[in-house]
């Protein structure tokens, strides 16, 4: 998580250069920015926060399985998706003109769209249930109640 948050600050960071570039040469609209930086420092933030419960319940945690779904599918929205979309579109632009492009991108930011909130829904479900079991509370066995083991019944 740590590594999403790294490259989601400098993500934030290259951003904020080239949009600050972009409305000094051109005038933007100062609405759309504000929108952009709010949601850039937002999905900043979150991986940050994550970090923080995390170690806050890092003894705590009983699946770590979940753990791991979480983490992966977050990597693979914040660092892996961007940079194949990156990729992705740079070669289409190079092989395709015109209508084809403009059908393909449309098609292409929806699947895109879907595959984030999807991979993200996924993952802050198991992020939740995590948290929600780690304040459990453990049934705590009495002292003179030992559970049997395996091999009791030949001891005697």
């Amino acid at each position: 998580m740590l590594v999403i948050a790294i490259f989601r600050l400098a993500t934030l960071g290259f951003s904020y250069y080239t949009l600050t570039r972009l409305s000094n040469q051109y005038g933007g609209s100062s609405y759309r920015y504000n929108f952009l930086s709010f949601a850039l420092i937002f999905w900043t933030v979150l991986p940050v926060a994550e970090v923080i419960i995390y170690w806050l319940i890092r003894y705590r945690i009983q699946k770590r399985a979940w753990v791991h779904l979480h983490v992966w599918t977050s990597f693979v929205v914040f660092v892996i998706l961007p940079l194949s979309v990156l990729i992705l579109v740079r070669w289409s632009f190079n092989f395709m003109r015109g209508n084809d492009y403009v059908t393909f991108m449309e098609t292409f930011n929806r699947v895109v769209r879907y595959l984030t909130l999807g991979l993200l829904a996924i993952g802050h479900v198991f992020f939740i249930a995590t948290i929600v079991k780690s304040y459990r509370r453990q049934k705590v066995t009495e002292n003179n109640e030992v559970p049997a083991g395996l091999l009791d019944e030949f001891v005697s």
